[in-house]
């Protein structure tokens, strides 16, 4: 299942936004994300969070179902195993059911963001692919939050991206329960291949994991190290291919590749390197 998970960050690409919503099974508001969907006349299926972002007559406009999470329900959230058992709330299925809308609503003081809370919902729901939207802008502790969100979501085997209006975003790392995906560069479609990674740490010079992302010749692609070091780094279909490289935190080495090819192919044998495309 695919979830869109759109957040309260600045999207202006109205097409696009529309597009990622008519591909994904279930579509998810992080409170304000809801004024995104309201100006392109899209009613989400939930909308979660604490409501403070939201206007004081979105409930009635998206013509809801609200279910209301207790102070002590809220607090009983174990962040580390993303387990705040969301069922007691008797969401069982996501989709909208005649156009209505399910409210999740949290207390204002909480231990997480309205867009990590919406995270863990889909995946205590199954989502086996999260796409994050509107979880970049001008808060710059929130886009680092959120873009540090796919690790997270990344190690409970669930394969995400993030896009907004000039690029996508993703984690790949050497402990990953995904071994590879293929990423095709629409914006909206992704095939998935996954292999066993129940790999112990001696192993992971023996193992590597790889991403095949998409794209035109000319169009830029840039690694970047969130690891002391990066090991074992090919890059194949780029200007600048590397073999076997190694690339350390704080270097520039990886910023601005660019395609020679419709497909670049990146693996890596052990670190977390985050890889984006931009569309400027």
């Amino acid at each position: 299942m695919k979830y869109l998970i759109v957040a309260n960050g600045i999207i202006t690409v109205d097409h696009h936004l529309l597009k990622l919503t008519r591909e994904a099974d279930v579509v998810v508001c992080a409170d304000g994300g809801t004024r995104h969907l309201q100006r392109i006349n899209v009613v989400p299926d939930v909308v979660i969070g604490d409501m403070d972002s939201i206007g004081e007559n979105i409930e009635h406009q998206f013509n809801n179902h609200i279910n209301h999470l207790s102070q002590k329900s809220a607090h009983s959230i174990k962040k580390k195993k993303f387990n705040h058992n969301i069922n007691s709330l008797n969401v069982k299925n996501t989709q909208s059911i005649n156009n209505k809308t399910t409210f999740i609503k949290y207390p204002e003081r909480k231990d997480f963001s309205d867009t990590e809370l919406a995270v863990m919902w889909a995946i205590d729901q199954g989502a086996s692919y999260i796409t994050l939207t509107g979880v970049t802008g001008t808060r710059m502790d929130h886009t680092l939050s959120n873009i540090f969100l796919l690790r997270s979501i990344e190690q409970k085997g669930v394969k995400c991206r993030i896009i907004d209006d000039h690029n996508e975003i993703f984690l790949l790392s050497h402990d990953s329960p995904i071994g590879e995906f293929i990423y095709d560069a629409d914006r909206t479609q992704l095939s998935e291949q996954s292999k066993d990674a129940s790999h112990v740490d001696e192993q992971y010079a023996e193992s590597t994991r790889s991403i095949y992302v998409n794209g035109k010749p000319g169009e830029l692609l840039s690694i970047i190290s969130v690891t002391e070091e990066i090991r074992g780094i090919t890059l194949k279909g780029l200007e600048y291919p590397l073999d076997d490289a190694t690339l350390t935190f704080g270097s520039s080495k990886g910023i601005s590749n660019v395609f020679n090819t419709e497909t670049a192919h990146i693996s890596l044998k052990y670190g977390i390197l985050l890889i984006t495309k931009s569309f400027d």
